[in-house]
């Protein structure tokens, strides 16, 4: 067997190969860290939605309470991030991992939009209030700020129960649910 490895073809093979392994080896566990990271964006996007609600409530409360009405944006979700990792573990991941975060990530691009619907509501109420002052155009689109709010935040409430079933390992729940819904 020594005699085998002394021949320069063999040593180089050997050597090639174990090279080979080695990248292979590598590459398994980079994506074992992506499916990880993974995960961890998706939880992020739960503390995202957390914060977005909370945001909301504070304008709808101010709206109520004080008569005052941001016309603040939101910061979006970070969706295109979820994308590339996906992606790149897409072999790595089970039917309804890759079905879970797809819904996720399209109900935070869905919510994205809806909150950017809201902030131009927003908006819009502001400028008639500055051209006609209160009125029943102002209290109109109040009204549909009011409602926007509530089905955004119901919206962000359906990440929140997406994302906390992908990370807790029950990616089944979250496709379930979705076909439900739809």
């Amino acid at each position: 067997m020594i005699e085998l490895l002394k021949n320069p073809s063999v040593s180089a093979f050997v050597g090639a190969f174990s090279a080979f392994m080695l990248v292979v080896v590598a590459d398994w566990f980079r994506r074992g860290n992506d499916k990880n990271l993974l995960s961890c964006l998706i939880s992020d996007t739960a503390d995202h939605a957390r914060k977005k609600i909370e945001s909301v409530q504070i304008n709808l409360n101010d709206l109520n309470n004080n008569g005052r009405l941001s016309k603040a944006a939101f910061m979006p979700f970070k969706t295109s991030h979820i994308d590339h990792v996906l992606l790149k573990v897409l072999t790595r991941l089970s039917a309804n991992e890759k079905q879970a975060a797809d819904a996720i990530v399209y109900w935070a691009e869905a919510t994205d939009n809806q909150l950017d619907e809201l902030a131009e509501t927003a908006w819009s109420a502001i400028q008639q209030l500055k051209e006609t002052g209160k009125g029943p155009e102002v209290e109109a689109i109040l009204s549909e700020y009011r409602s926007e709010a509530k089905l955004a935040i119901r919206n962000m409430e359906i990440i929140i129960q997406y994302c906390e079933s992908y990370v807790s390992g029950r990616p089944h729940e979250v496709v379930e649910s979705y076909n439900v819904s739809e």
